[in-house]
């Protein structure tokens, strides 16, 4: 290499690893487009509901699919992490388990969450042992929640943060953890103008 270029070289790989290491939720920042995430992960994405499910530059071992939703003008407003499904025990405590680790990871980053943890008035599910019942069929709650209002100490552009627990039956269950960008209810207001707009 020439002795001149070195210098531009190191600052420019400085560059990227300092970009890299100050990077949103899994490596993904605010206004990414789908084409920057694919470079940076190598890996191409594929369309998954109103999203794109993608590899991001940095994983969690508790979470295998990772989706981003991305406006054609914003770029990525939101990313949702959907963790590996397990099978649990009726009173689902394998599962709060898990949701109190990943919280208390996610509280060492952001600060303090508020935790929505109830069940809804008349469910027949309120037993200790109706616990993933009750929560598959809506009626249970297990929620963590952080943006300025919690006191959590947020990104310049991490809006909120949503951590919760679901049920596919009495007995298997996973995490799902959402990161909503500064640009997600503009994004939100996009979409909706552009689905009226086909009436």
């Amino acid at each position: 290499m020439n002795m001149r270029m070195r210098p531009i070289a190191i600052i420019v790989f400085i560059g990227i690893v300092t970009a890299l290491a100050n990077a949103g939720p899994f490596g993904i920042e605010m206004g990414m487009t789908l084409q920057q995430i694919e470079s940076l992960s190598g890996a191409a994405a594929k369309e998954f509901g109103i999203g794109y499910e993608i590899q991001p530059p940095k994983v969690h071992p508790s979470f295998d699919v990772y989706v981003a939703l991305i406006s054609p003008t914003l770029g990525v407003y939101k990313i949702v992490a959907f963790g590996k499904s397990k099978t649990v025990s009726s009173f689902g405590t394998e599962l709060k388990s898990d949701f109190d680790k990943i919280r208390k990871q996610i509280e060492v980053v952001y600060g303090p969450s508020k935790v929505f943890d109830f069940l809804k008035y008349g469910s027949i599910w309120k037993e200790p042992n109706d616990w993933m019942m009750g929560l598959k069929q809506k009626e249970r709650t297990l929620v963590a929640f952080w943006d300025d209002e919690t006191g959590a100490d947020m990104s310049s552009t991490v809006a909120n943060i949503m951590l919760e627990a679901n049920a596919t039956s009495s007995s298997s269950g996973y995490l799902s953890l959402s990161y909503e960008f500064d640009n997600a209810q503009v994004a939100f207001d996009e979409r909706e103008a552009s689905e009226s707009s086909v009436f």
